[in-house]
C-alpha cells in the first residue's frame, strides 16, 4: 500500500510539470488497472498520494508570501482561514484521485476474467 502512494505520487507529480492538473485522474487509474488491490485501499491510496502530493506543493507556494493571497481567497469563499482552504482543495484533489483509482480498480475488474472455478 506504501509503495502505491508513493508511485501515485511521484508519477502525478513529475507529470504536474509539464501537463495539467487533471493528470491527478489519469496516474491513479491506470496503476490500480494495473495493480488492483481491494477497493477501499485503491481509493485510500489514492486519496493520500494527492493529497499529501497538493499540500505539500501548496505550501510550497504559501509559506515564502506569508499566506497573503491564499487569505484573500479564503475571506472571499468563506472559510474561516487559509489553512481551510488549503486543507478543502488538498481534500478535493484528493477526492479526485481516489474516484479515479476505485474506477481503475473496477475497470480491471470489468475487463480481466478471473477464473471463478470451484476446486
Amino acid at each position: 500500500m506504501a509503495i502505491k502512494i508513493i508511485v501515485i505520487l511521484l508519477f502525478c507529480g513529475l507529470l504536474e510539470l509539464a501537463l495539467p492538473w487533471y493528470t491527478i485522474a489519469i496516474v491513479p487509474l491506470v496503476i490500480c488497472f494495473i495493480a488492483p488491490s481491494r477497493s477501499w485501499i485503491d481509493f485510500f491510496c489514492g486519496f493520500v498520494a494527492i493529497f499529501i502530493l497538493w499540500l505539500g506543493v501548496e505550501l510550497i507556494h504559501d509559506l515564502p508570501n506569508g499566506g497573503l493571497l491564499s487569505g484573500k481567497v479564503a475571506g472571499m469563499i468563506h472559510l474561516p482561514s487559509r489553512w481551510a482552504l488549503l486543507l478543502v482543495s488538498a481534500a478535493i484533489g484528493g477526492f479526485i484521485a481516489g474516484l479515479s483509482a476505485l474506477c481503475g480498480y473496477y475497470l480491471r475488474s470489468l475487463t480481466v476474467v478471473q477464473d471463478r472455478r470451484v476446486r
